[in-house]
């Protein structure tokens, strides 16, 4: 598998943190469809998990 860089996954974990809360503060002032929320919802957790499963960190041991 191909593995990312520190700062692309950084970026990408901060995008999809923020892409939920977006999504979560979004929905109580506004009225957002719920297929809407579930998508923003779905892209964040799966931009996280992309950045966790793909990261090059190394353990200095």
């Amino acid at each position: 598998m191909k593995t990312i860089s520190k700062r692309k996954s950084a970026l990408l974990l901060s995008t999809g943190m923020l892409l939920i809360a977006i999504s979560l503060t979004s929905t109580k002032y506004l009225e957002v469809p719920d297929f809407a929320k579930g998508t923003c919802i779905g892209i964040g957790i799966g931009l996280l998990l992309i950045s966790l499963f793909f990261s090059n960190y190394k353990n200095n041991k």
